[in-house]
């Protein structure tokens, strides 16, 4: 197993290797809880997004695929205008609909979850964007 963790000095750096010190493993009781959750969000069919914001940098339609994500994982779990508000208005107000990726793949390519980025905005423009598609 990894644990990755952001860093962007040395000071953070030893604050990590700290944390780490007096490590001891998950338990029993403690693995069969996360087995757990991992079993109810699995059952929900969210798009597993970490948010790690890696595809937006090279994405030449300046989309931003995290929030997009978010927006439909909201719709999925709660089913309320919330959602719609923020991909509207909050999003993609000043462009960067989902429907607007070309394909080109350079999401895909860096994603470190492998998601099929390109389907699934596909399938957000689906859900958001009925009234312009």
């Amino acid at each position: 197993m990894t644990v990755l963790s952001g860093m962007s000095n040395m000071e953070q750096m030893q604050d990590n290797l700290r944390s780490m010190e007096a490590f001891q493993p998950l338990n029993a009781e403690e693995r069969e809880a996360i087995e757990t959750v991992c079993r109810i969000f699995h059952e929900k069919d969210l798009i597993p997004c970490t948010t790690c914001r890696y595809c937006v940098a090279g994405c030449p339609m300046q989309i931003s695929i995290p929030d997009l994500f978010a927006c439909m994982n909201a719709k999925t779990v709660y089913h309320d205008w919330n959602s719609d508000f923020y991909y509207h208005e909050v999003h993609t107000k000043r462009g960067g609909k989902a429907s607007a990726c070309v394909q080109c793949g350079k999401c895909e390519a860096i994603c470190p979850q492998h998601l099929e980025i390109r389907k699934l905005l596909a399938d957000v423009a689906a859900a958001f964007e009925k009234e312009s598609l």
